[in-house]
C-alpha cells in the first residue's frame, strides 16, 4: 500500500513538473466563429467572452474544444471533464471523458438568462479510483461567458 502511494506521489510530483511546460489548448466557437483560442491559463482577470442575446437567438452551436498536449496524451489512463459553473460553483452543464462540448444557442442562452455569467472549467482526473483518491484534482478555469444585451 505505501509502496503504491509512493509511486502516486510520484507520478504526481513528475506530472506538476511536466504539466507547467504543457502546450495543451482550447477554443471557444459560437455559431461557427472562433471567438477565441487560448492556452490553459487558468487567469481570473482574462478570458472573458461577451456574448450578445443577439448571437443565441439563431439556430447555432456553442463549443468548447480541448486539445491536449503530447505529454497528456502519452500519459494515459486519465479522464478529461469539461463543465459549465455558475458564480456560486454550482454545476450547470458537466460532461466526463470528452475534448469537447457542445450545445445549442438556445440551451445557453436558458442556462445563462438568469446567471448572466458561468464559467467553462477543464480537469483531468485519473480513471483508477484508488490513485484518485490519493491527489487532488485541481479544475482550470479556461474561460467566464457574460451575457450582455
Amino acid at each position: 500500500m505505501m509502496r503504491h502511494f509512493l509511486s502516486s506521489l510520484f507520478f504526481l510530483i513528475v506530472f506538476q513538473g511536466l504539466n507547467a511546460q504543457d502546450n495543451s489548448s482550447w477554443k471557444l466557437i459560437l455559431n461557427k466563429k472562433n471567438l477565441i483560442t487560448s492556452f490553459n491559463v487558468d487567469d481570473s482577470n482574462s478570458n472573458v467572452i461577451e456574448i450578445k442575446k443577439a448571437d443565441l437567438s439563431n439556430n447555432g452551436v456553442l463549443k468548447i474544444e480541448y486539445v491536449e498536449s503530447a505529454v497528456e496524451k502519452a500519459r494515459g489512463g486519465w479522464m478529461r471533464s469539461i463543465a459549465l459553473f455558475d458564480t456560486t460553483g454550482e454545476v450547470i452543464a458537466k460532461q466526463d471523458s470528452v475534448q469537447q462540448l457542445a450545445f445549442y444557442n438556445k440551451d445557453v442562452l436558458r442556462m445563462i438568462w438568469n446567471r448572466k455569467k458561468m464559467g467553462v472549467y477543464t480537469w483531468s482526473a485519473p480513471i483508477d479510483k484508488s490513485m484518485a483518491a490519493v491527489i487532488r484534482i485541481r479544475r482550470y478555469r479556461l474561460c467566464t461567458l457574460v451575457l450582455i444585451d
